[in-house]
């Protein structure tokens, strides 16, 4: 093997390095500035992403020092023109640190809201952030799994394949908020949490297209009240008792 190290030779490993290592807090970037955004309850919304973004850093943060570990001892071997001695390791690692993310969601999913209590989350807060960890604690597994790819790549003095796969992610990450966070739906999941604490009785509420939804006519009408909501796709057959009476609003 070849021990010469040149300043193009480091730049070759150092700059993919820096590039997927910046795309890493994009991903978090880019969910706070879609939910920062959203025309319903937006400085919960940011608030909860914020509660829960603090939660995942520290878990990631603490399992994700196995990128360094093995990139090292591949390394190690690697300069030792030994590789076949540890090429069970990446497997070995892989499947350790994904099923040790596996027992985090094991242990953490039915405790999200004490969990978040101890951060002092409340009200709406405390619903949003739930909400949002139950969604995003199941790519925590990806992410370890990322991880340790990235430090047997690294290892191999290999940065570029990182660089790639960091950069497809985040760009996935961006069409992805855009296409799922920016919908109407938001604002239906919202209302839903609301009218639930709501103690007001034999209201009446008019409302946009965004809340066209059976189970919130459902839930009010249990209080009482009515919704009058336009239905969002009239060219489609409308499905749902009350979602019918509101067609032609």
């Amino acid at each position: 093997m070849s021990t010469n190290i040149s300043l193009k030779h480091i730049n070759k490993l150092a700059i993919p390095a820096l590039i997927s290592g910046v795309s890493e807090p994009i991903l978090s970037l880019t969910d706070t500035a879609i939910v920062r955004n959203v025309d319903f309850n937006a400085t919960e919304s940011l608030a909860a992403v914020g509660i829960v973004s603090v939660f995942l850093s520290m878990l990631i943060w603490v399992f994700g020092q196995t990128r360094s570990s093995i990139s090292s001892i591949v390394s190690q071997y690697l300069g030792a023109n030994k590789l076949d001695k540890v090429k069970n390791l990446p497997a070995q690692a892989i499947f350790i640190i994904t099923s040790l993310s596996v027992l985090i969601i094991i242990g953490t999913y039915p405790f999200a809201e004490s969990i978040f209590k101890l951060y002092n989350a409340s009200d709406i807060i405390l619903d949003y952030s739930v909400s949002y960890y139950r969604i995003r604690v199941f790519g925590f597994p990806f992410t370890l799994f990322t991880i340790a790819v990235f430090g047997v790549f690294r290892g191999l003095q290999n940065t570029y394949y990182p660089m790639v796969i960091a950069i497809i992610g985040a760009l996935a990450n961006i069409i992805l908020d855009f296409v799922l966070v920016m919908q109407p739906r938001h604002d239906v999941i919202a209302a839903e949490k609301i009218f639930k604490r709501n103690t007001l009785k034999n209201i009446e509420i008019l409302a946009d297209r965004g809340y066209d939804s059976e189970p919130l006519h459902k839930l009010i009408r249990e209080n009482g009240g009515v919704l009058f909501a336009p239905v969002r796709n009239k060219n489609k057959k409308t499905k749902g008792f009350f979602r019918k009476k509101c067609r032609n609003l």
